[in-house]
């Protein structure tokens, strides 16, 4: 059954490795021992096909990458201004072991155990009457957007001025 891709006016139909769909980046990715990486897809895309993955958060503190990480269980994420050398070496030969292949195939079992019911409860979700006056608080009082607005051009001002001068 031949994969379909998608084409875009003005792109190329492939990347420049030759990929033209997602279902080909997923072969390519379960051929993978272990994949490295900074983005969220990336990791979920690993763990999806069973494949240790190394994630490290780009974002100082740590952010979507650790939080998805840890929602799914995957102990092998670092925070970038945090990670050291000596780290990420343990953790590849911890994702290098059949033990870290046994821990990537348990979360993706894991995960999508927990995504069973989503589409009864999405549609569920879906039917409950929206309840706006929740939100109430989370809407600026008059004029404030306007405000910071003025505000925020302002500094992209005196911004360009420093740059310029």
């Amino acid at each position: 059954m031949p994969v379909p891709s998608w084409t875009h006016p003005g792109l190329a139909e492939t990347n420049r490795l030759g990929l033209s769909n997602g279902a080909q980046v997923e072969a390519v990715c379960r051929r993978l021992d272990v994949m490295l990486t900074t983005r969220l897809h990336g990791m979920v895309l690993a763990l999806k096909n069973g494949v240790p993955v190394i994630a490290i958060d780009p974002v100082a503190g740590g952010d979507k990458v650790t939080r998805q990480a840890r929602l799914l269980g995957w102990n092998e994420v670092f925070e970038a201004d945090l990670v050291t050398d000596e780290a990420v070496a343990a953790a590849l030969e911890r994702c290098l072991s059949e033990e870290g292949r046994a821990r990537a195939s348990l979360v993706k079992e894991a995960a999508t155990r927990s995504l069973a019911d989503f589409d009864a409860e999405f549609t569920a979700a879906l039917k409950v009457p929206a309840q706006p006056e929740l939100r109430a608080d989370l809407v600026p009082a008059p004029g404030r957007v306007r405000a910071l607005r003025k505000m925020f051009k302002a500094w992209k001002r005196r911004r360009r001025r420093m740059k310029a001068g």
